[in-house]
């Protein structure tokens, strides 16, 4: 098995420099590093996250963000400095890292999505494995952050749904690269909520119990009752209780609900958040 690996970075290490790979050495890629002139100085193993090797006599050395030739080039140079007179490198990646992009927001399953060893995966086909899009999503409102070049700074890049799916093969289908952050903001208000959110109702509902609010809902007491199959013909709608604990400390707060939607002041709603419980007592009137 070792002669065959040896083989092959044989092999590897003899291309013409004409076939040199131009794409940018990452942290995680196989790399095998070899000097002509000393057999000794040789390294075969992954880059590390900062982007260094490590060479004997010469210690680590940054390689990322260079291709093969130059990096090469700066390997001869640092060895030639101050070690030896002629320095005759060969640098060959043999394996590219499997690099993953990021899909936030309104989407079935947010999280982070494997891309090819080619480095490559079209803006529909990341959100296809991720379960496209769900009920709650704003496409409209789309984007993706990115790096243009792996020292400029991140650049946020609007997103044409619409040109994508009614023709996959237009440029509007954008190739995404290693690390791009797809974002894809919900109907409330554009926000981007993480995950779903669950509180109980309790009390006199027709459906007591565990309420969900999906991804891009907005969460709020009146909405709450509401899944719960609302108020039934018992319930006491002014004196609601919402008890919320957070940070050690049990809160209650006392809704009138009755007022508020008579009045219309539904801009008093109260945003829930999950494990918030709310009671509705029965009446005496």
């Amino acid at each position: 098995m070792n002669k065959v690996f040896l083989i092959i970075f044989f092999i590897l290490t003899t291309l013409s420099s004409n076939e040199k790979s131009t794409q940018l050495i990452g942290y995680g890629d196989l790399v095998h590093v070899s000097m002509k002139e000393d057999l000794e100085v040789v390294y075969t193993g992954e880059v590390s996250t900062n982007g260094f090797i490590t060479l004997p006599y010469l210690g680590a050395i940054k390689i990322s963000g260079l291709n093969e030739t130059e990096a090469e080039a700066t390997l001869k140079k640092s060895l030639e400095k101050d070690l030896y007179q002629k320095a005759t490198m060969s640098v060959v990646v043999v394996r590219k890292a499997v690099g993953h992009i990021y899909i936030y927001g309104a989407v079935s399953k947010p999280g982070k999505v494997e891309i090819p060893l080619e480095g490559e995966i079209s803006l529909a086909q990341s959100i296809s494995e991720v379960g496209g899009f769900s009920k709650w999503a704003d496409p409209k409102k789309a984007y993706i952050i990115k790096k243009m070049t792996p020292t400029s700074e991140l650049k946020q890049q609007f997103v044409d749904f619409e040109a994508v799916y009614n023709n996959l093969a237009s440029q509007a289908n954008l190739n995404l690269q290693k690390n791009d952050i797809i974002v894809i903001p919900s109907l409330a208000d554009g926000a981007v909520t993480p995950g779903s959110i669950e509180v109980i109702v309790e009390g006199k509902v027709e459906n007591p119990g565990t309420v969900l609010f999906e991804p891009g809902e907005r969460p709020t007491l009146v909405r709450a009752i509401i899944k719960a199959g609302n108020f039934n013909k018992f319930a006491d709608k002014r004196d609601v209780r919402l008890v919320r604990r957070a940070n050690g400390k049990t809160t209650i707060i006392q809704v009138d609900v009755l007022e508020m939607l008579e009045k219309g002041q539904i801009h008093k709603d109260i945003k829930l958040q999950s494990g918030d419980l709310i009671i509705i007592d029965e009446s005496w009137l």
